[in-house]
C-alpha cells in the first residue's frame, strides 16, 4: 500500500523527516529530492538525471580517495589518494598521476606521457615512432623517430623534410632529396643553392668577407684583418659566354694572363715572361699619367724578324728609340732618336753634332788601357781616364790640345793608389789625399794648416739622401743615416759609444736642422732639438736647461720706459709651510698647506691654515711666517678669514702685507684710525685663514 505524504514540502521543510525538521525527503512536480540543513543537495527529475548543486560532491572511497564536482565555474576530477584511470576492463585509456606525468593509451599500449622535461612520445611495441599531424584539409605530415638514432619531420608521403641523427648530422630534404648535411667539421651542400638581389653569403665572426649580388655586379668583398686567400692546385678564370681562359695559375707553377685566348703574360722563376703572338712582336707598354699625352708613353720593343730590342718614347704621334740593343752586335743609346752611343767591336764610339768622339783604346792585358775625351771643336781639349799597369795607379788627366792623352805626361786631375791614398789635383798641384786615419785637405800633404777629418774607432760619416720631397745632409758619429730617405740608421761600428748626428733638411717649403743623441750605446739616436725655417726652436725631447747666470734674453721686445731688465733668468715651483708667529701665543695646526711659482724675481704665493687651539698671554701680534723666498719689498695681498670671535670688522684680519726683509707677512685688521695690527685677542681654537698674493725677491 502506497504511503503519501502531503502538507507543506520544501527542501527547506522536507515532507520525511527525522529529529532534524530540515533535513530529508521532499518532493516537487516531477522531481523528488534530499535536502540538509534545509538546502537541496540532489534530486531526481522525471528525466532521469540526477543533479547535484555547485559545489555538490560525490565522493567515493572509504577516506573521501576521489571527487566529481562542479564549483560554479568549472568540473573537477579530483584523486586525493592514488591516480585516476580511465578503462575498459581490460586495456587503459588515460592515466593521470599525482606528481608525476599524464598517460595516452592505444589498444592498452602507452603512446603519450607528461614528464618533467615536457613529454615522452613513446611506441614500445616497435623500435620505430610515428606522430602524424593533420587538419581539416587532411594529413599535414609526420614527427617521426628511429630506434634511438634518428628523429625529424616527414611530410604527408612520409619523405623526410628534416632529419636529426644522434650524435651526428642534421640533414634537410627537398621532394625527399637531401640538399643539406651538418657534419663533424661543418655541412654539405647539395644541389644548387639561390640568393636573391642584395642577400649575402656572410662569413666570420663580424660579417668580414660577404658574397652577395646587387641587381647590377656580384661581390666577393673581404672588409676584416689578414687576406683574402684563393687556393687551387690549378686555378684558372675563364670568360662566360665564351669559356676562353683569362687567367691560368699553377701551384708551384707559372700565373698566366691572356688577351682574347692568347698567352701574352707569364711568371716564371726568375722573373716574367711576355709573349707576341706567333710571327710577331712583343710589347710592353708604359704609360703614366693615364697616359692622355704622348709624353707620358713609352714601351718596351721585341723585333724577331731583326734581333732588335727597344726602348721607345712617343712624340710627335709616333714612336721614338731611346736604346737599342742587336742580339750578337751593339747597343745603341740615342737622344731625340738621333744615335750618341754604341758600342763596337772595339769599344765605345759616341756621336755629337759639335764635333765630340770617344773611344777606347787597349793594347794588350799587360798595358795601359785609356778612354780618352776627344773635343774637335774650338776648345781643343781631349780628356782622359786610364789604368797605368808599370806603376799601379789609375788617372784622370786632361790635355790642353786635341790630341790623345799621356797618362803621365799631362796635367792629372786624379790619381788612385791600390792599397793607398786617392789624391785630387788643382792645376798639377795635389789638394786632398785619403789616408789610413781619414782624409786631409790642404794645399799639398805637408800643409800644417790643413783640414784633417781622422777615423779612428768611432768613426765619422757625412751623408745625404733625397726621395723627392725632401734631401738630407748629415753629420754623424758611430752611425750613419741611411741613403734611402727613410729616416732609419745604420751601423754601430763600435758598441762601446753612443751615436749622435746633426742633420740638415730641405724642402720644397721650409727647412729644418735637427740634433740627434742615443742615450746608450749600440742604439740609433732620436731627435732632441730642431730648429725650423720659421725661427721656431722645438725641443724634441728632453729639457731646456740654463747654467746659473744665464737665462732667456728679450731684449728684442719692445721695452717701458722704467725697464731695468729683460733676462728671465730663473723658474721654480713647489710648496711651503704656513706657520703663525706671536711672543706671547702658541698655536696647534689642522692644516698647514703653501704653493708657490718663482718666475724671475716674482715669486707668487698661495696658503691656507687652520688652527685647532690658540693660546696667548697677552694679545699678541699674529704674524704667517715659513715664506720660501725673503721679501724684498713690502707689498700688499689678498687675505679671506674665517671662524674668529666677534663679527666686526676690527674682530677679523682683512688685510695682510709681506714685509720687507723678512720670510713672513703681517695679518692687519680694519679700526677707527685705519688698519691695525692684527692680534690672538679675537682667534676661537678653529680659525681659518687663506691668502694669496705675489711679491719681489732680490
Amino acid at each position: 500500500m502506497a504511503t503519501k505524504i502531503t502538507g507543506t514540502n520544501t527542501a527547506a521543510a522536507p515532507g520525511v523527516t527525522g529529529d532534524d525538521t530540515d533535513t530529508g525527503l521532499f518532493y516537487g512536480t516531477n522531481e523528488i529530492g534530499f535536502s540538509t540543513g534545509g538546502t537541496s543537495r540532489l534530486t531526481l527529475d522525471s528525466s532521469g538525471l540526477l543533479n547535484f548543486p555547485d559545489n555538490g560532491k560525490i565522493r567515493f572511497g572509504t577516506g573521501n580517495d576521489s571527487e566529481i564536482f562542479f564549483n560554479g565555474s568549472n568540473t573537477f576530477f579530483r584523486a586525493n589518494a592514488g591516480s585516476i584511470h580511465f578503462d575498459d576492463g581490460t586495456d587503459s585509456w588515460l592515466s593521470l598521476n599525482p606528481n608525476g606525468s599524464c598517460d595516452l593509451y592505444y589498444d592498452g599500449s602507452k603512446k603519450f606521457q607528461t614528464a618533467s622535461h615536457g613529454i615522452n612520445i613513446e611506441n614500445p611495441s616497435s623500435t620505430s615512432f610515428l606522430a602524424q599531424v593533420s587538419t581539416s584539409a587532411g594529413v599535414a605530415g609526420f614527427i617521426k623517430g628511429n630506434s634511438s638514432t634518428d628523429l625529424g619531420f616527414q611530410d604527408s608521403q612520409q619523405h623526410w623534410t628534416v632529419k636529426g641523427i644522434k650524435d651526428g648530422a642534421v640533414e634537410l630534404y627537398y621532394d625527399n632529396s637531401r640538399m643539406l648535411r651538418t657534419t663533424a667539421t661543418g655541412g654539405i651542400l647539395s644541389g644548387s643553392w639561390s640568393l636573391t638581389d642584395n642577400n649575402k653569403m656572410l662569413f666570420g665572426t663580424s660579417d668580414d668577407l660577404q658574397i652577395y649580388h646587387d641587381g647590377s655586379n656580384s661581390y666577393i668583398q673581404d672588409s676584416g684583418t689578414g687576406n683574402l686567400i684563393l687556393q687551387a692546385t690549378d686555378f684558372q678564370v675563364k670568360g662566360y659566354n665564351t669559356g676562353e681562359v683569362s687567367i691560368a695559375a699553377a701551384e708551384n707553377g707559372a700565373v698566366e694572363l691572356y688577351h682574347n685566348n692568347f698567352k701574352s703574360f707569364q711568371t716564371d722563376s726568375n722573373g716574367v715572361i711576355v709573349y707576341g703572338p706567333e710571327g710577331g712582336d712583343a710589347f710592353i707598354y708604359l704609360y703614366g699619367d693615364e697616359g692622355d699625352d704622348d709624353a707620358d708613353k713609352w714601351r718596351f720593343v721585341a723585333y724577331p724578324s731583326t734581333s732588335k730590342f727597344l726602348l721607345q718614347n712617343k712624340a710627335g704621334g709616333g714612336w721614338e728609340t731611346n736604346i737599342q740593343a742587336l742580339g750578337s752586335a751593339g747597343t745603341s743609346l740615342s737622344y731625340d732618336n738621333s744615335t750618341r752611343l754604341e758600342t763596337t767591336a772595339d769599344g765605345i764610339k759616341v756621336s755629337s753634332t759639335t764635333g765630340l768622339a770617344s773611344s777606347i783604346i787597349q793594347t794588350s792585358a799587360a798595358s795601359d788601357v785609356e778612354l780618352e775625351f776627344v773635343n774637335t771643336n774650338s776648345s781643343n781639349r781631349t780628356w782622359a781616364i786610364g789604368l797605368d799597369n808599370s806603376n799601379s795607379k789609375a788617372f784622370v788627366v786632361a790635355t790642353a790640345a786635341a790630341t790623345s792623352a799621356s797618362l803621365t805626361g799631362d796635367d792629372q786631375a786624379i790619381v788612385c793608389i791600390p792599397d793607398g791614398p786617392v789624391q785630387l789635383y788643382h792645376n798639377g798641384n795635389e789638394r786632398l789625399q785619403t789616408d789610413d786615419d781619414g782624409v786631409n785637405i790642404g794645399a799639398n800633404n805637408s800643409d800644417p794648416e790643413r783640414l784633417t777629418v781622422r777615423y779612428s774607432t768611432v768613426p765619422t760619416h757625412l751623408s745625404s739622401s733625397f726621395d723627392g720631397t725632401w734631401a738630407e745632409s748629415f753629420f754623424s758619429v758611430n752611425k750613419w743615416r741611411n741613403s734611402d730617405a727613410s729616416g732609419s740608421w745604420t751601423g754601430s761600428a763600435n758598441t762601446s759609444y753612443a751615436s749622435a748626428a746633426v742633420g740638415l733638411l730641405g724642402g720644397t717649403s721650409s727647412s729644418t736642422i735637427k740634433l740627434f743623441t742615443a742615450a746608450s750605446p749600440n742604439t740609433d739616436p732620436t731627435p732632441k732639438l730642431e730648429v725650423w725655417s720659421t725661427g721656431d726652436v722645438n725641443i724634441v725631447d728632453g729639457n731646456l736647461k740654463v747654467a746659473s747666470g744665464h737665462g732667456i734674453d728679450f731684449s728684442a721686445t719692445s721695452d717701458a720706459s722704467g725697464a731695468t731688465s729683460e733676462l728671465l733668468d730663473d723658474y721654480e715651483e713647489g710648496t711651503w709651510t704656513p706657520v703663525y708667529q706671536s711672543s706671547n701665543g702658541t698655536f696647534g695646526y689642522t692644516t698647514q698647506e703653501g704653493w708657490y711659482t718663482k718666475v724671475g724675481n716674482l715669486v707668487t704665493v698661495r696658503g691656507y691654515i687652520r688652527t685647532s687651539s690658540v693660546s696667548s698671554t697677552s694679545h699678541s701680534l699674529v704674524k704667517m711666517a715659513g715664506l720660501p723666498f725673503q721679501v724684498a719689498k713690502r707689498t700688499p695681498l689678498s687675505i679671506r678669514a674665517w671662524g674668529m670671535q666677534g663679527s666686526g670688522f676690527d674682530d677679523f684680519p682683512t688685510a695682510a702685507t709681506f714685509e720687507h726683509n723678512q720670510t713672513y707677512l703681517e695679518l692687519l685688521k680694519y679700526g677707527t684710525g685705519g688698519t691695525t695690527d692684527f692680534t690672538t685677542s679675537t682667534m676661537n681654537n678653529d680659525c681659518y685663514v687663506v691668502i694669496c698674493g705675489s711679491y719681489m725677491v732680490d
